[in-house]
């Protein structure tokens, strides 16, 4: 009996071990249910083993990681988290679990603390091991998502440098980054060199699929090379590119729309038959042909192919169409449909066209300037400039376009750019003078006409009147006086620009001058009066000088018809009728202040002319004040004023 104790607490004790092991047996049944029920992606099934395997041992590692995974997948990162950390806790040396919150840092956008994560895996991990693999690509799957190109390229290299099965995914990997790298370069240098990076990733490699990917990289060197300025560089990669493999047909079509921008238009010809061999490229094909066409100027042959190539587009629409569009226009235009050349441009505009040459962004600045389009016309041809396509026409039409909408500094700035590229241009040193002139550069202006008239004497008429004005501007009467008669002389037909010229030879005392110009002013009027059937219509300022010049001369002057009442009153003034404050009183009546002054800076020169001609020199000089004090420089009888003020012995 004594030996009973003994035998109950032997059947306790193993009992105790049985009920242990069924345990542990249970918590490894549910886990397995659970894994299985994640694979074939029911996740409430694994979710509901998971939760009875974790009751029966709330420290269970393979558990708490496989909630991690589907908490993760539930897109509940932060709960994965505390579930992956349970895990370690558990079980410190499993480094599938560090990785996997590594990935669960990452999602929560705590890439620093994953990266780091990573290395200590990477530390501990055997070399080459899957492990160690998994760690490196999301290693650069981290450094790619904080554009840290570099380390997540050296991260993905590793994967593939330490074991063959993995070596096209890593060298995959490695290539993306590196093309993100140059995506993202800020200038085309530095993508380049990225490129070259991925190109490096290809040495001495063999297969299909390395081949194939080695010479989309080579072909997008190209094209970077060609946005650098370096297109000789660019010609050979994609001539020995195609010389490697002459079904490239992306080579192909990039080298012909090179040849195509820089019109070489016999190697283009040399491209066309590969490139129409493939009937999907068939409207590349016909676009290439209408540019050789219209470069020959076969435009009818041009027009036909384009419209081809963008009836194929009609049900399929490309990013060619808008290209289409635009030398549509051009032949159009070329055949004398302006409207419809209009409307093909205005497609091409719609579609996101830019030109894509210096000779392409004049046409369509050409024309938009005279659809009277400046707010279409400005961008547009901003990013045609932009990407190099620059000439001096094509600054020169941005800057016309900018003057248009009043937009001055840009307009200098566009014209200064024209200039630089060709500084012999004597229109558009003739347009900045003017637009300096407006802006009030006034020696600015006179510098740019005098440089204009010089390397164009053939258009010294209309650059001697904008070079007058600009003198007479400054105050220089005598030097502007010479240049207005010039153009006088040659715009006949301008009769402002007569009565201009009288005004200031009279101001400078050569009466015979001003008598001259005057004359040709009224008989100019006359002229259109009668071929109006209308009566004569004399400025003031003509009034009052043919009153002043009828008394300096014996000969007896034509009686004007019909002058104004400020012409009379001049004339009474004259006559001894009228007093000075009578006739300023009457100059002051206006529709603005603006307008008020400068009628009274006008009439009280005008009467100083006659006050030095009766020879009263107080009256002259105080008429002359009140014509400065009124007045503005931009006023003629103000400088005609203010000159004889400083030479009053002329």
């Amino acid at each position: 009996m004594r030996y009973r104790p003994l035998v109950l607490l032997s059947l306790l004790l193993l009992t105790a071990v049985q009920l242990i092991g069924a345990g542990r047996d249970r918590v490894t049944f549910y886990y397995n249910i659970a894994e299985g029920n994640y694979l074939i992606g029911d996740q409430t099934g694994a979710e509901r083993s998971i939760e009875q395997s974790l009751r029966l041992n709330p420290t269970h590692a393979p558990s708490l990681a496989l909630k991690a995974k589907i908490q993760l997948d539930q897109s509940q990162p932060e709960a994965a988290l505390e579930a992956v950390t349970h895990a370690i806790a558990s079980d410190p040396e499993e480094l599938e679990y560090l990785s996997l919150k590594a990935l669960i840092l990452g999602q929560l956008d705590r890439r620093d603390e994953a990266i780091a994560l990573t290395d200590a895996i990477l530390e501990k991990a055997e070399p080459g091991s899957e492990v160690a693999r998994s760690a490196q690509k999301l290693q650069g799957l981290l450094n790619m998502a904080e554009q840290r190109w570099d380390e997540a390229a050296a991260a993905f290299r590793s994967t593939y440098e330490t074991g063959a099965e993995s070596s096209a995914s890593g060298r995959q990997l490695a290539t993306e980054a590196y093309l993100e790298k140059a995506r993202t370069a800020p200038d085309a240098e530095q993508a380049l060199a990225a490129i070259d990076q991925a190109i490096e990733l290809y040495a001495d490699t063999t297969g299909t699929e390395n081949l194939k990917t080695l010479a989309k990289l080579q072909l997008t060197r190209a094209k970077l090379l060609t946005q650098k300025g370096q297109v000789e560089q660019a010609i050979h990669a994609l001539q020995r590119l195609l010389g490697q493999n002459p079904d490239n047909l992306e080579a192909a079509v990039t080298l012909a729309s090179i040849y195509a921008s820089r019109e070489e238009w016999l190697a283009l010809e040399d491209l066309i038959a590969p490139i129409a061999k493939n009937p999907q490229l068939a409207d590349i094909a016909l676009y290439l042909e209408g540019r050789v066409a219209l470069s020959r100027n076969r435009v009818g042959t041009a027009r036909a192919k384009f419209e081809e190539a963008l009836q194929l587009n009609v049900k399929r629409p490309t990013e060619l169409q808008p290209t289409l569009e635009f030398y549509r226009s051009i032949c159009f235009e070329k055949l004398g449909s302006g409207t419809q050349a209009e409307k093909s441009l205005q497609q091409a505009i719609d579609g996101g066209y830019v030109p894509e040459t210096a000779a392409a962004a004049v046409h369509l600045g050409r024309l938009l300037l005279r659809m009277e389009e400046e707010a279409i016309l400005i961008p547009t041809l901003e990013k045609a400039l932009l990407r190099g396509n620059a000439n001096s026409e094509a600054w020169a039409i941005l800057g016309r376009a900018h003057i248009r909408k009043d937009q001055n500094t840009l307009a200098i700035s566009a014209l200064n750019q024209s200039l630089a590229l060709d500084p012999n241009n004597s229109g558009t040193l003739a347009l900045r003078g003017s637009l300096l002139r407006r802006i009030g550069d006034l020696k600015g202006a006179l510098a740019d006409y005098a440089r204009a008239r010089h390397l164009n004497p053939d258009s010294s008429a209309v650059l001697s009147y904008e070079q007058g004005l600009v003198l007479l501007q400054l105050g220089r009467i005598h030097e502007a006086e010479p240049l207005l008669s010039t153009a006088a002389h040659q715009l006949a037909d301008q009769p402002t620009l007569h009565l201009l010229h009288a005004s200031c030879a009279y101001a400078l005392g050569d009466f015979d001058a001003a008598r001259s110009s005057l004359e040709t002013y009224l008989h100019q009027q006359k002229a259109h009066a009668a071929s109006e059937s209308s009566e004569l219509a004399v400025n003031d300022t003509a009034a009052y000088l043919h009153t002043l010049l009828s008394a300096e001369s014996t000969d007896e002057a034509p009686t004007l018809p019909a002058p104004s009442q400020a012409a009379q009153l001049f004339a009474q003034y004259t006559r001894g009728e009228a007093t000075r404050k009578q006739v300023l009183d009457w100059a002051g009546r206006a529709a603005s202040p603006e307008q008020a002054r400068r009628q009274i800076c006008s009439t009280a020169f005008w009467l100083a002319q006659y006050e030095r001609q009766t020879e009263n020199n107080q009256a002259h000089a105080e008429l002359l004040e009140i014509a400065t004090n009124v007045g503005s420089p931009e006023n003629p009888e103000y400088q005609f004023a203010q000159w004889q003020l400083a030479h009053p012995s002329r």
